[in-house]
């Protein structure tokens, strides 16, 4: 039967009222647990019992708990796992995440030095530590200081953005010419593959090498798009074994996309030295297995470089794709 105890009586009430800090409001238990009561029922009674919400504990007395807890062979362990889930899970649908804010309402914020709104703006964009927010609010206040008086119509009015994203506030500083600036907001941006992707053919990709070989330098290694920036940089004079250097400090030489360039390019410009670290890095990460590898060292050591890869390039067989049987069936 139901007792009129208060809810510091529930098994759990003690844990979940820490947790969240406010008091309980007993309930009784819904009408399907009574009559499942009434029918013996105990296994309906029970999961009605574990329904019920844990912010409102049950007035019925904990004896009648261990009386279906016995009824049905359930352990007390399992129905406080069961109201732990679902704790945890009250308080992950609570953290909302940070709304986007209005373009005009950050850059507005800024310049009045409204530290709340500059917050705000930053975290929808996903800026969430302060040192991080610190560094993009100051490339963004020096970028608003360049425009001087006409700042509002060249970086607000003439801006085709709505809310404030890691994106749009890299474009705005590259669109205005301070590429320099852009680049020290990446350092603490949450840049994806897509904005990576996008600043780069639209903003970066027009700019000289060297700006191209520091945006390489900057943006997250898992997100850049190695197979348009690699030959982009090889195109426009970037040094081959400046930027293998580069692609090796940020670990990117084990990335397919990154390589085959490099390779094309050492070929091209008959660094055959080049080309055997490329194909040793290919080993490296399971693209040319081992014995093909053996069996290109003999052939080199044979005919020489130059001859093994003019070979390879007129049957049409990329240095990236070598297996042994591609190589048998060339005639040397």
């Amino acid at each position: 039967t139901a007792a009129a105890r208060t809810s510091q009586h529930h098994p759990l009430s003690s844990i979940m009222s820490r947790m969240l800090g406010k008091k309980w409001k007993p309930a009784a238990l819904p009408l399907d647990f009574h009559l499942a009561l009434d029918k013996a029922d105990w296994v309906t009674a029970l999961r009605a019992y574990q329904r019920h919400p844990y912010n409102a504990p049950p007035l019925d007395t904990y004896d009648l708990l261990k009386t279906i807890l016995f009824k049905t062979g359930t352990r007390l362990d399992g129905v406080r796992q069961r109201f732990d889930a679902k704790v945890r899970l009250a308080v992950t649908m609570q953290r909302r995440s940070a709304e986007l804010v209005e373009w005009h309402v950050f850059w507005e914020a800024l310049n009045r030095g409204d530290s709340k709104n500059i917050s705000m703006a930053l975290a929808g964009a996903k800026v969430q530590s302060i040192s991080q927010q610190i560094g993009v609010a100051e490339a963004c206040a020096v970028l608003l200081h360049s425009q001087g008086r006409k700042w509002h119509e060249t970086i607000v009015d003439e801006a085709p953005f709505a809310t404030v994203t890691p994106n749009n506030l890299v474009t705005i500083a590259a669109t205005l010419g301070r590429w320099d600036l852009g680049l020290e907001m990446m350092q603490h941006l949450r840049i994806g593959r897509g904005d990576a992707l996008s600043l780069w053919q639209t903003q970066y990709s027009r700019e000289s090498w060297e700006i191209g070989l520091a945006y390489l330098a900057v943006a997250p290694a898992k997100a850049l798009p190695h197979a348009h920036i690699v030959p982009a940089l090889l195109e426009k004079g970037c040094d081959l074994q400046m930027l293998a250097m580069r692609l090796e400090a940020k670990k990117c030489l084990t990335n397919l996309s990154a390589l085959a360039p490099l390779v094309d390019a050492a070929l091209a410009q008959g660094d055959w030295d080049f080309v055997r670290r490329c194909v040793d890095h290919l080993v490296d990460i399971g693209r040319i297995a081992p014995r093909a590898h053996s069996m290109l060292l003999h052939l080199c050591a044979k005919h020489g470089d130059e001859e093994v890869f003019a070979k390879l390039r007129d049957a049409r067989i990329p240095v990236t794709d070598l297996t042994v049987e591609l190589l048998e069936a060339v005639r040397w």
